[in-house]
């Protein structure tokens, strides 16, 4: 017997993009619905597969505040899938409640919610045949894995939960008692895209299905899994991108770049090249100059690098994907000043070896971090959440570093 299921999480709707500055109207429409479109994605997907149920691991929305456009399109395509006689299971996380969405008042038929705590496993049945048999519960960060007792049944057995990382610091626990029994772990959580374990079970975060910021996680390629099953055996998940908006990263050295004319010219031929990469309906580009060279005095005299970025984001693109230059973050260094700083013994020296040790030391920097960073009070966004990962922060600690560097060598010019 062979069939699929697809496995989505985080679709976030409605929720906007961030760090994007003022866009043009024209391409407003778009980012305003580009997580809708996902969905509408998610559900196309489903059905040309033939898919024989559909998970949906939680990050449904961010909180009642949402629109009720976001609501009306999410049961619309429940429905959809209902009429295909395709049943969908679902968790939520700790902050989502469906009883808070207004515009829905009933679930389609082929809804499954899972509430918080102990559920009972639904089988799901085709042709008079046990595909497969569903364990869920929303809240995993309270309620872990109680109620995921395998029962004795024909077909695949699948975990579904909403797990994101700061609730367990091992995936390993899906392997012990009563979890043990699970044939694939269908997670949500996590925006970036990751399958842990090559057999059976599979613990799979699928991502978001509309990456919306400069995160590392956000980046890329964004959709859901289809999931294929034959003979009861769980195979690999196949990724197939869903997001009609990309966010991307663009780092360039500037070495060997004459000026800021030069520097535009090639970011231009950087996006020219990213359009024919990403058929996608939209760009959107967070863009790190790096290294040293003769545009870094440009770049940082007389608002060098925020003039770039409006020249940038002026220039127009025929056809899809359109490009939004979001970000132009000047991550230029003094070469020859850092170089000279580290042999020196006075402070520009002590300043920069410690940024360098910290950059270079990731469970140091945790630390310093867990040190340094006050916990909001009670209401607040999730510290965890909020929290910059190492990489982000080793970053604005080479910038701070540089920019010190520079300060002082100034200071001390005769």
């Amino acid at each position: 017997m062979r069939f699929c299921f697809v496995h989505a999480a985080d679709l976030h709707l409605d929720t906007p993009f961030t760090g994007l500055g003022t866009v043009p109207p024209e391409i407003r429409p778009l980012l305003r619905d580009a997580s809708l479109i996902a969905f509408d994605n998610l559900v196309d997907l489903a059905i040309e597969r033939g898919a024989a149920f559909v998970l949906l691991a939680g990050g449904i929305y961010d909180g009642p505040e949402r629109g009720l456009r976001a609501q009306v399109r999410f049961r619309a395509g429940l429905e959809r899938l209902a009429n295909r006689g395709i049943p969908v299971f679902l968790v939520t996380g700790e902050r989502e409640q469906p009883g808070d969405w207004a515009a829905i008042r009933d679930w389609p038929s082929n809804v499954t919610w899972f509430a918080h705590g102990a559920n009972a496993p639904v089988p799901v049945v085709r042709d008079g045949q046990r595909l497969a048999t569903i364990y869920g519960a929303s809240g995993a960060a309270r309620h872990g894995t109680q109620g995921f007792d395998r029962v004795d049944a024909p077909g695949v057995h699948v975990g579904l939960l909403h797990l994101p990382r700061y609730t367990t610091a091992d995936l390993g626990a899906l392997h012990a008692p009563p979890a043990a029994g699970m044939d694939y772990w269908a997670l949500g959580g996590e925006h970036a895209a990751q399958v842990a374990g090559d057999g059976s079970p599979r613990r799979v975060y699928p991502g978001t299905t509309q990456g919306r910021g400069p995160q590392p996680e956000e980046l890329g390629p964004k959709g859901a899994m289809v999931v294929p099953v034959e003979d009861g055996v769980v195979g690999p998940p196949e990724f197939v991108s869903l997001a009609p908006v990309r966010v991307l990263s663009l780092t360039l050295d500037i070495a060997g770049v004459p000026d800021l004319a030069a520097l535009r010219e090639e970011l231009l031929a950087r996006a020219a090249a990213l359009r024919v990469q990403h058929p996608v309906s939209g760009l959107i580009l967070h863009v790190a100059l790096h290294g040293d060279g003769a545009a870094r005095g440009a770049l940082q005299t007389d608002g060098g690098a925020a003039a770039l970025l409006r020249d940038l984001r002026a220039q127009t693109w025929d056809g899809s994907p359109f490009v939004w230059w979001a970000t132009l973050r000047d991550a230029t260094r003094p070469a020859s000043a850092l170089a000279a700083a580290r042999r020196r013994t006075d402070f520009a020296a002590e300043v920069l070896r410690l940024a360098e040790e910290l950059a270079a030391d990731p469970a140091r920097l945790r630390e310093v971090l867990a040190d340094r960073l006050t916990v909001p009070p009670a209401g607040a966004l999730d510290h965890a959440a909020a929290t910059p990962d190492a990489a982000e922060v080793a970053d604005l600690l080479s910038d701070a570093a540089a920019l010190a560097v520079d300060l002082l060598e100034e200071r001390d010019r005769p």
